[in-house]
């Protein structure tokens, strides 16, 4: 016990399905916010107007914006060309 406080440790399984279960509602949310207009903010809907849309009923906009930054900080690259080895053809 720490100052009061359990110390909670999570194994890697645990820790990869709570990362699977935010990124799938950051995504729902995200997705959303992109196909409408900004006029319907997904923190001023009510839960039933959330669940109506297929959204989660509750979603921290904090961690919201924790993600939306990790996700769009993130070095993207495309490859000039990926070789599929099955194919004949596909000599480079």
């Amino acid at each position: 016990m720490v100052s009061g406080h359990f110390e909670h440790f999570c194994n890697g399984v645990a820790c990869k399905d709570k990362w699977g279960s935010l990124y799938g509602d950051y995504k729902k949310i995200n997705d959303f916010r992109s196909v409408t207009s900004h006029n319907e903010n997904y923190w001023e809907m009510s839960i039933e107007d959330k669940l109506a849309q297929g959204l989660p009923k509750n979603f921290n906009k904090l961690y919201f914006d924790l993600i939306h930054d990790f996700m769009h900080s993130r070095p993207c690259f495309n490859p000039l060309h990926s070789r599929d080895f099955m194919d004949p053809k596909d000599d480079i």
